[in-house]
């Protein structure tokens, strides 16, 4: 598989290797291991049928160890079998190791605090293994806490999703960003608490009325006082043959947002888009004085799962 994340500029070979995260594969979703990892640890289903190449993803961590530490464990008796019982993904919250003003802003070019810390799932490079009229759904969902931020300024973006362009028939993929989404914890003045759910697309036509690069707040789910939220991002890719010889597939996208109940919050078409990285963890923040986040309460996450299916 391409790797497709280099552009981060936070890889870093020191960053240790980790095996909680990333959410726990629902089969046939499987991982591949990490290149460096362990031969005897594996997220493979378990099943004597080969796993379809757009069931397969690998996954790696960038950023600071100690974060990394809180999203992860070293330690393979951690990582269990059983999505269900939250315990194979479970965070022990995000600490705030340091002050950091940020803009917020994406348009296209997202921005990572300098002591940010997540996990990084590359999923599967459909224009390369997909098959004419392919259908398959991907949904990540997760739980966070509802604990309120300690200033209405503060914010965190906790979960991205990339998509890239497709290219034209006949020539590589052009490997651009061409939507982004993130989920960002964010508390007002009144001191609610709520995930937003921030889109950052380019125009999708030379005569679309969009402007170039628009960032747009597309869904907010509150928090309650106490307990916890549950989540889910959607996208169904849609694969076609280009109209010339080629030997990679044109794919379309519908996202989705899905709140509490599983409704969906949110819609968008995604023409000539693929799902390329999703990240989780600790990337980029808006905090003021970090020492009020000292006890790691400013979020956690639980019940992360990843699931695929095939719609045709």
């Amino acid at each position: 598989m391409l790797k497709r994340i280099a552009p981060l500029m936070l890889l870093a070979a020191w960053i240790p290797q980790a095996h909680a995260f990333p959410p726990c594969p629902l089969p046939p979703m499987e991982y591949e291991p990490p290149s460096d990892a362990p031969t005897t640890l594996s997220f493979a289903a378990t099943s004597d049928i080969p796993t379809a190449p757009w069931f397969k993803a690998r996954y790696q961590f960038v950023g600071d160890p100690f974060i990394i530490d809180q999203i992860s464990s070293n330690d393979a008796a951690d990582i269990g079998d059983n999505p269900s019982t939250g315990k194979c993904r479970d965070s022990d919250g995000l600490p705030i190791l340091s002050s950091n003003v940020s803009p917020g802003v994406l348009e296209l070019n997202p921005r990572y605090a300098p002591r940010s810390g997540f996990g990084i799932v590359e999923l599967p490079y459909l224009p390369q293994v997909a098959t004419h009229d392919l259908h398959v759904e991907y949904r990540l969902a997760f739980t966070v806490d509802n604990s309120r931020l300690q200033n209405a300024s503060d914010w965190l973006d906790v979960v991205q999703l990339d998509f890239f362009h497709n290219g034209s028939a006949g020539m590589k993929y052009s490997k651009a960003l061409s939507s982004v989404y993130r989920v960002r914890k964010t508390q007002s003045e009144a001191g609610d608490a709520a995930l937003q759910i921030i889109e950052s697309r380019g125009a999708t036509s030379s005569v679309s009325s969009r402007p170039p690069v628009m960032d747009t707040v597309v869904a907010v789910i509150p928090l309650q006082n106490d307990g916890k939220t549950p989540i889910g991002l959607r996208w169904t890719q849609n694969a076609r043959q280009h109209s010339g010889a080629n030997d990679e597939y044109a794919i379309d996208v519908v996202f989705e947002v899905l709140g509490p109940d599983n409704r969906v919050v949110y819609t968008a078409q995604l023409p000539e888009q693929w799902a390329s990285t999703l990240s989780m963890g600790l990337l980029d923040y808006n905090v003021a004085n970090a020492s009020e986040y000292e006890k790691n309460d400013a979020m956690e996450f639980s019940n992360m799962t990843l699931s695929a299916e095939r719609k045709d």
